[in-house]
């Protein structure tokens, strides 16, 4: 059990539990990215934001448990890239907005400017049993995964916008070239009930949504 009377900051940190992983904070969760600390080794020996694939994994916040985890915030929860698995009950409520960004990154050193393979390292939410994400005020993700075995709600007391981010691929050798654009979408996964139900606008960006049991999607917006 983690308690933060104020905020709670982690770049790039790795819980692990047993059982149950029990986080709050009374103002704003940000579970962040190590890219800081690649860039800082990239001013010394590299440029771009060249993160090499093998470590791409390792860039975001990770939080795993054996039964269930929860995070509470009485503010904001931010997970750039975050990483979160419960073999039992994911869950996690907000009193503002929730909020998971892609983090952009090369696969390529870009001293090598004739070549380009820039990706995302997206977030992934996952709750073996069930999945529950409620924010009061907006919830956004960006070619984020959102998946459960069993039933996955998610709810917002202001907007909800399931944004797609964009992958570029640029290869040149000698006079010839080639280039491709691949979205990824945000993917929204239950094995049983998916219901998403928004007080708000509902933005559906290039998102897949499957689900074994019954779909209910609502806006107020």
């Amino acid at each position: 059990m983690i308690h933060a009377g104020g905020d709670f900051v982690a770049q790039g940190a790795f819980i692990s539990a047993g059982k149950d992983v029990y986080l709050s904070a009374a103002k704003h969760i940000e579970l962040g990215s190590r890219a800081l600390v690649f860039r800082k080794l990239e001013s010394i020996f590299l440029s771009g934001n060249y993160i090499p694939p093998s470590r791409s994994l390792e860039s975001g916040s990770r939080i795993t448990a054996k039964n269930n985890i929860s995070l509470i915030s009485g503010g904001d929860i931010n997970g750039k890239a975050v990483q979160i698995q419960a073999n039992g009950n994911t869950l996690l409520s907000a009193g503002r907005n929730i909020t998971f960004p892609s983090l952009a990154y090369s696969a390529i050193n870009q001293v090598n400017d004739n070549n380009k393979d820039d990706r995302h390292i997206i977030a992934q939410i996952r709750g073996n049993k069930k999945l529950t994400i409620a924010a009061n005020g907006t919830l956004t993700t960006a070619g984020a995964k959102l998946t459960s075995g069993g039933d996955v709600t998610l709810s917002s007391g202001g907007n909800m916008c399931f944004e797609s981010v964009q992958d570029h691929t640029y290869r040149e050798s000698g006079r010839e070239f080639t280039g491709s654009v691949t979205q990824q979408g945000t993917e929204l996964t239950s094995g049983g009930v998916l219901t998403v139900i928004s007080n708000g606008s509902l933005l559906f960006q290039a998102t897949q949504l499957a689900a074994k049991g019954a779909m209910d999607i609502a806006a107020q917006g």
